[in-house]
Order: C-alpha cells, then structure tokens, then sequence
C-alpha cells in the first residue's frame, strides 16, 4: 500500500516505484486524495497491468 497526502506525489515521484511493483506482479494499493493526476495514474498505469490489481481508494476531505 501506498499512501500519500496528494495522489500528484504518486505520478510526480513515485511512478517509478510503482511501475516497479506492477512490473513484478505485486498488488498495489493507493491512498491518496483525489487530484487531478488520478486520470494519468489510471490512464497509464492501470490498462497495462488490467483491472483489480490498482484498486483507488480515494475520498475528499
């Protein structure tokens, strides 16, 4: 599980270490409020990987 205080932080700086994750067929879990960067992060990551492995769990404050 990653958790963060703005999902930016994940596509900005911890893109890599997630695709790492992906890439070694680990389930990864995201944290994070939603932002504008949560399009990208399902637009580029979650069809490579297909559905379920990315789960987003994401509420505004």
């Amino acid at each position: 599980m990653l958790t963060v205080n703005a999902a930016w932080n994940i596509w900005n700086f911890r893109q890599p270490v997630l695709k790492a994750l992906l890439s070694d067929s680990h389930r990864v879990t995201v944290l994070a409020p939603a932002d504008d960067s949560v399009a990208k992060l399902e637009e580029e990551l979650c069809p490579k990987v297909g559905d379920g492995v990315i789960r987003r769990l994401l509420e505004d404050a």
